[in-house]
């Protein structure tokens, strides 16, 4: 028995009581549940220990307190077909965390690690979030043949990339991305983004489109250190890349946008071979 677990089978719910635990070895919490969690509760997973629900969350912290994890392990979320619900959540350590196949809706949450890979990844799921902050990490936020829709969120601190997406799309509004020697947004496997408002920038490249993705840009600030927009050049198997920025401003140490060869990049409705660089 764990004690710091309640199983009602006929609700079908299981509870993280309330108080301060720690979980030293693997914990896997099985479908058919709702696994709930309110604050105060302080919850810490050990190095090399894996947290794994296959049940969908509903953890939500209180305006006066958090529900506040130290995660030196793994945190998973796998296969659950109803949406999760993470409100108040604050996640600290040098863990990582996944969610595959799972829809998952977050608002005021913090996700931050000192862990050298890559941070918080989201595979084939739908991400909705409000105010939710990443910090630290390889690559900070990682989404591959997944719906990010993000409003009023930031992604800082990451080594290299600070958001990754592989296929899929994301909407990210109001927000910011901010990469360290990689890029703010590194978008590829024909995945799609429309960035709206906010700021972008990174101490490599701004934004790196590849592998014929679409990307939209409206009224964001770019600065970067190398170029502000890299788009790689077409490749047979995958067509042409499509850019376009409307309102943007952009700074950069190298050419504010590289537009590759055989792709279609516009700043403000011209064609990006008639803007001087």
């Amino acid at each position: 028995a764990l004690p710091f677990l309640a199983f009602d089978d006929t609700a079908r719910v299981i509870t993280i009581k309330p108080g301060d635990w720690s979980i030293a070895a693997d914990v896997e919490l099985p479908a058919g549940y709702t696994v709930r969690a309110t604050a105060p509760l302080n919850l810490r997973i050990a190095k090399g220990v894996r947290l794994r629900s296959r049940s969908p969350l509903e953890w939500k912290g209180l305006n006066e307190a958090a529900i506040r994890i130290v995660n030196d392990g793994e945190l998973q979320l796998l296969e659950c077909r109803k949406e999760s619900v993470l409100e108040g959540v604050m996640v600290q350590g040098a863990g990582t965390m996944l969610v595959q196949e799972s829809p998952l809706r977050m608002s005021h949450c913090a996700f931050a690690t000192t862990s050298a890979s890559d941070h918080f990844t989201v595979v084939r799921s739908t991400v909705r979030m409000k105010e939710v902050v990443f910090a630290g990490g390889d690559d900070g936020l990682t989404a591959i043949a997944s719906v990010v829709q993000a409003d009023e969120c930031e992604v800082r601190g990451a080594k290299d990339d600070a958001l990754v997406m592989r296929g899929g799309s994301v909407a990210w509004k109001n927000g910011v991305l901010l990469g360290g020697k990689g890029a703010a947004l590194k978008l590829g496997v024909q995945g799609e983004a429309v960035i709206e408002g906010g700021r972008i920038g990174s101490d490599g490249d701004g934004i790196e489109v590849r592998d014929g993705s679409e990307l939209e840009v409206v009224k964001c600030a770019i600065e970067a250190k190398g170029d502000g927009i890299v788009v790689k050049d077409q490749e047979r198997i995958s067509g042409p890349s499509r850019v376009e920025l409307k309102v943007t401003s952009i700074t950069a140490g190298g050419k504010e946008i590289v537009p590759g060869e055989g792709n279609e990049v516009t700043l403000d409705g011209k064609s990006v071979s008639a803007v001087a660089p």
